[in-house]
Formats: C-alpha cells, sequence, structure tokens
C-alpha cells in the first residue's frame, strides 16, 4: 500500500489503449490494486461490490458520458461509494466542458494526452487533499470552491511596489 492510503483505483474507461496507459501509470506510481471497467454497466457493478480509494474515468464511454458514471456515483444508489474521488481524464478542456464536470460531482479533471506526473498529482489532490463533501438537494460532491491557503503576513506580496 502507498504511504498516502492510495490502494485501490478503478479505471472506467472504454479505450483498451488509454486503458493500458493508465493502469502503466498507476502501477509504476505504487498503486497494485486496481479494477477495469469498459461499459457504464460493468463500473457500476465494480462499484457495488468494493469500496475504491479513487475512481479514474473518461469523459467520452460508450452508451453515456462519464459524467453520466459521476452523477450515479453522487446519487443515492451507491451509498458505499457515494463519497470516493473521482478525476476526470478529457480532452475537452474549455471553460464550459470542465464547469460540467466540476458541477457533476467531479473531484479533479486530467487534460488529455494524459501524463503521468500530472495524473498522480490530480489523484493525490483529489484523495489526500479532500475538499469538504456537500450534500444538498440540487448538488452532491465535492466543495466546488478551492479555498486558498492563508498566506502569512511576513510571506505577502507588497501591492505598494506595482
Amino acid at each position: 500500500m502507498r504511504q498516502d492510503g492510495i490502494d485501490s483505483i478503478l479505471i472506467f474507461d472504454s479505450c483498451k489503449h488509454s486503458t493500458k496507459i493508465l493502469r502503466d501509470t498507476l502501477w509504476m506510481a505504487d498503486v497494485n490494486d486496481l479494477g477495469f471497467a469498459r461499459t457504464i454497466d460493468e463500473a457500476l457493478d465494480q462499484l457495488e461490490i468494493k469500496t475504491w480509494s479513487c475512481v479514474v474515468l473518461d469523459w467520452d464511454e460508450r452508451g453515456g458520458t462519464g459524467l453520466d458514471i459521476v452523477k450515479d456515483i453522487r446519487g443515492t444508489k451507491f451509498m458505499r461509494n457515494r463519497k470516493v474521488p473521482i478525476v476526470l481524464c478529457t480532452a475537452n478542456t474549455d471553460r464550459t466542458s470542465i464547469e460540467r464536470a466540476r458541477d457533476s460531482g467531479v473531484n479533479e479533471v486530467v487534460a488529455k494526452p494524459i501524463v503521468g506526473g500530472e495524473l498522480m498529482k490530480r489523484i493525490i489532490a483529489a484523495c489526500v487533499r479532500k475538499r469538504p463533501f456537500v450534500e444538498e438537494p440540487v448538488y452532491t460532491g465535492p466543495d466546488r470552491r478551492r479555498r486558498e491557503a492563508e498566506i502569512p503576513a511576513g510571506e505577502r506580496r507588497d501591492k505598494s511596489k506595482k
């Protein structure tokens, strides 16, 4: 098991090539308990039978989008994995798409083509540096606001030098 507690990741991607890249990247990062799903039904089955540390999925999937399964996970049907960190891999990196992903309950987004280091940074951000989980009638998922850490007075930029 990794020191940070990220020990099991479900990869949901219908593309064999993408799945192999994700698998190899995660193995190199010492995540050995990997689950694989190629369809939404397979992913939902995997989510029913096991509690996962994280779910990594693709935006474009057969029979729907990755955002469809995010809504299923965050819904009441899958209480076991309702709060699981979700990392979305996508080539759709325009502002509207990112906002849609955020509003669906995705924790982090990784732009394609995937770079291993960036994928792990996003997984760690989602799993270790978690944002509070919000459960409201109109939204369930990680807090959509990213809060900045308080900067000590001596380390703040001097605005008068502009």
